[in-house]
């Protein structure tokens, strides 16, 4: 897989890489005839700006999801979707191109290129995943060994989801991804592709199949093994099978170190560089992800086989789908949206910690059209 580089802009622009709340710097374009102030709000700030409303929450919810019912129903949707999904590559690549702080040097060292399924898709050195626990296996950081292709996901808008965006693991990454998921104290693994998609491995499989003895690696270090007594349920509203799984770390002398169990959802219906037909089958997936996660629970680990396209756009419409619900049990609160955008929010906002969030135009015109339709399943139609 590799990712096309949209062109740069001759631009002098400050980005932040934060966490939560963030400034956003908006490039000047013209305006398009196609979008006026009566239809749709054009991006057309020069300086950093926040879309910045101090009001009733439950207003403010209604008002994101009225503006998604307005944007679906124009004529030129597809235009300004195109577009504003131009503008984010556009940002993207300013961000890694002129701000030190979007270094990416580990990734990219010998280690790093190493351990990566893909050489474009990698993540950023102040928020990736370290491996640090040196009772699991010795590491020195000097030599990039605690290196593994993920990346600390926080929803902004003060929305209580976190995220590890990580690549589908490769073979010679399987004990690093279960190394990740004790030391993170994940209990939730959402997978996005299969194993194999079109005769290319898109991840390599990190549990056994039904009937299989553990899958053992690293001599017997590490032990996993299938906990239910069905090989795998059916979520057939999600599309989704659902496992789980029990993985033992263990020393030269076979005593336990550490273990864990966690639940693996694995969508089955969502092909590369591409979106379900059916938006219906994702909002179910993320309630079931919603379902299955402890709430003392480290953060989901999300994976595709890159970690950014479907990962993104899932990301984006779980936490889209908890900003409608936190904003409708708020009395009031302070929150920045761009335009009353909530897709673009977030999406520019998982790029910041990731690269290539949302991979797709077809992905990022998905997300309006699932978050419109989960806020119509909890709320009813919008009138326009």
């Amino acid at each position: 897989m590799s990712c096309s580089s949209p062109h740069t802009m001759g631009s002098q622009s400050t980005y932040v890489p934060a966490i939560g709340r963030f400034y956003i710097c908006v490039e000047k374009r013209e305006r398009d005839s196609k979008f006026n102030a009566a239809q749709l709000p054009l991006l057309s700030e020069t300086r950093p700006c926040r879309g910045f409303f101090k009001t009733s929450c439950s207003i403010m919810a209604d008002r994101s999801a009225k503006y998604l019912a307005t944007l679906l129903s124009r004529p030129s949707v597809q235009d300004y979707v195109s577009e504003q999904f131009r503008q984010l590559n556009k940002r993207q690549v300013l961000r890694m191109q002129h701000d030190p702080r979007y270094s990416v040097s580990v990734a990219t060292s010998a280690v790093g290129q190493a351990r990566n399924r893909y050489s474009n898709i990698i993540p950023f050195n102040y928020n990736r995943v370290r491996l640090q626990d040196t009772s699991l296996m010795p590491i020195d950081p000097s030599r990039g060994d605690d290196y593994i292709n993920a990346s600390m996901i926080q929803a902004p808008l003060d929305i209580p989801r976190q995220y590890i965006a990580s690549q589908g693991p490769i073979q010679s990454t399987l004990i690093d991804f279960w190394r990740m998921v004790i030391e993170q104290d994940t209990r939730l693994i959402v997978a996005l592709s299969p194993e194999m998609e079109n005769g290319m491995e898109k991840c390599a499989r990190y549990w056994p199949l039904y009937n299989e003895p553990p899958l053992v690696l690293q001599g017997h270090h590490l032990s996993v093994e299938l906990t239910t007594t069905e090989p795998e349920q059916h979520d057939e509203k999600a599309d989704s099978l659902i496992r789980r799984i029990h993985a033992t770390f263990m020393d030269d002398q076979q005593h336990v170190l550490k273990q864990t169990t966690v639940t693996q959802l694995q969508f089955l219906g969502w092909a590369d560089f591409s979106v379900p037909h059916d938006t219906h089958p994702v909002i179910a997936l993320s309630h079931l992800a919603d379902q299955y996660q402890p709430k003392d629970a480290g953060p989901m680990i999300v994976h595709c086989s890159a970690g950014c396209g479907r990962t993104g756009t899932f990301c984006v419409i779980n936490s889209g789908i908890h900003y409608f619900r936190m904003m409708q049990k708020s009395s009031s609160q302070e929150q920045e949206l761009e335009k009353d955008d909530l897709v673009f929010t977030l999406t520019d906002a998982y790029r910041r910690q990731r690269t290539t969030m949302v991979q797709a135009v077809s992905q990022y015109y998905f997300c309006y059209r699932a978050l419109l339709e989960a806020y119509q399943m909890e709320h009813g139609p919008i009138a326009l």
